[in-house]
């Protein structure tokens, strides 16, 4: 995908070591050097949680997001700020909709179909990734989130929806 933050990948590929590669691409670094895992905001586990990426003896930051969903694995790597990414089944989606519990007030009427609510949800779980809250409060009402942002992604399939925040 040249330069974008974002790629898409096989969901069976290692996902460590594609964000050591992308991050090592980035910064000119050796992949030996970039250092990756995850961190759990809740419980403190590097065993799951929010995806890290660090090049030792660098000052700038590196912001990396990942997610999965059936086949799909998609990551996205930056120094321009915090980036968060999402890629949902829009069929999964769809399947667990409810309206009261994802929708604020201001937004009714958005999800007039499957593309629109997983258009819907990956944006609000994007946008959660790139204000590291997700997991830590509810990220459904838009005024936690602010105003919708992101840019709306081809995905890599039919019947999956992808969205860059």
């Amino acid at each position: 995908m040249g330069d974008s933050p974002v790629q898409h990948h096989a969901a069976d590929e290692n996902a460590d070591a594609i964000l050591r590669r992308r991050v090592a691409e980035l910064t000119d670094a050796s992949e030996a050097d970039v250092l990756v895992g995850r961190a759990c905001p809740r419980c403190g586990s590097s065993r799951h949680g929010r995806p890290w990426a660090r090049v030792p003896g660098r000052g700038d930051e590196v912001s990396v997001s990942l997610s999965r969903a059936g086949p799909h694995l998609v990551t996205a790597v930056t120094t321009e700020g915090a980036v968060g990414v999402d890629i949902e089944s829009v069929a999964a989606v769809d399947a667990g909709w409810d309206p009261g519990l994802v929708l604020h007030p201001d937004e009714a009427g958005l999800d007039a179909g499957p593309a629109q609510r997983a258009a819907l949800w990956c944006g609000k779980e994007a946008r959660t990734e790139r204000l590291r809250t997700a997991c830590q409060q509810s990220p459904w009402s838009r005024s936690d989130l602010g105003a919708p942002g992101g840019a709306l992604l081809t995905a890599p399939s039919p019947g999956a929806s992808t969205l860059l925040s």
